[in-house]
């Protein structure tokens, strides 16, 4: 009976002992099996756009058309009405009145302005003394139609008409005037020898001027005392 007893005390001994040891685990040495998938190391975060410093500058398209370089003295010419800077090569100032002029090797170029809202006008080889008599003349005028010009022939010392009514003929190539702040401008364009009888022929040199103009529109209309003498220079081409 006791060794019964003894040996009932040695098993539960030994079962206890065999469920207090833990189970045996993996070595954490040992290497997953070549068959194990691969475990990918996540990506890393893509790094964020880094938008432009504040302070670059915009880069602008570029505009479609260039604008034209301002022309040089004696460059383009446009009979608008409109006397702007480089556009004649010569200016005379009467009073209230101006008269602007370029060259090229066959024509004339002529912008006269006053403070008038009626007609302006120019004489070339005009006699100081004899008034309008044998000067060329040209007037002009703006209108509620438009511009007036014509081209004429002093007959008198207070007298002149179209050349047109003389036998002579109008050659006037190009013209335009405007009329704002008080000033009219008219702009025209002739030969320098137009081959006329009742045109005078320009060349370099002095040419003698008569000028004038009117608070009248009308081209027959008297001139007042807004009139007077002047030289304009045509220079030789460089």
């Amino acid at each position: 009976m006791p060794k019964i007893v003894l040996l009932l005390a040695a098993l539960v001994l030994v079962v206890g002992l065999v469920a207090a040891c833990p189970p045996a685990t993996e070595d954490p040495l040992t290497p997953p099996s070549d068959d194990d998938p691969p475990v990918d190391d996540p990506p890393a975060d893509d790094p964020p756009l880094t938008p432009p410093p504040d302070d670059d500058p915009p880069v602008d398209d570029p505009p479609a058309d260039d604008p034209p370089f301002d022309d040089p003295p004696g460059g383009a010419w446009e009979a608008d009405g409109v006397i702007t800077p480089g556009e004649y090569t010569g200016v005379q100032v009467y009073g209230n009145y101006e008269i602007h002029w370029a060259r090229d090797e066959e024509h004339i170029y002529v912008g006269m302005r006053a403070e008038t809202g009626g007609w302006v006008a120019v004489g070339f080889d005009a006699t100081p003394g004899a008034g309008m008599a044998d000067a060329d003349m040209i007037l002009g005028a703006v209108n509620c139609c438009g511009v007036t010009i014509s081209d004429e022939f002093g007959t008198g010392p207070t007298a002149h008409r179209p050349d047109t009514e003389l036998g002579g003929t109008d050659d006037i190539l190009e013209f335009g005037g405007t009329e704002q702040g008080g000033w009219t401008t008219i702009e025209f364009k002739r030969a320098l020898d137009t081959g006329d009888p009742y045109d005078a022929v320009l060349a370099e040199g002095t040419v003698t001027i008569i000028w004038a103009y009117s608070s009248s529109k009308s081209l027959t209309a008297y001139h007042s005392a807004n009139r007077g003498y002047g030289e304009i220079t045509l220079g030789g081409l460089s």
